[in-house]
C-alpha cells in the first residue's frame, strides 16, 4: 500500500467502525514516526488492507 492509502485506511479505521481497537491502531499510527509506523504495518498491515478494501468498495458503491 502507498503511504497515501494507509494514511486514508488510518482516518477510516480512526472512525470506530471498525471497532476500538482498530481505532487505537489508527491512533498510533497516525502520531508515530516513521521508524514505529513501519512496526505497526508490519504487525497490523492486514488490518490496513482489510480497511482500505472496504473503503475502495464503499467508494465504489457510493459512485454508482
Amino acid at each position: 500500500m502507498t503511504p497515501s492509502q494507509l494514511h486514508r485506511a488510518a482516518l477510516e479505521m480512526q472512525s470506530g467502525r471498525h471497532g476500538q481497537f482498530c481505532a487505537a491502531i489508527a491512533d498510533a499510527y497516525l502520531i508515530a514516526d516513521p521508524t514505529n509506523r513501519e512496526k505497526l504495518i508490519a504487525a497490523f498491515g492486514d488490518l490496513f488492507a482489510r480497511v482500505h478494501q472496504f473503503t475502495h468498495r464503499m467508494e465504489i458503491v457510493t459512485y454508482e
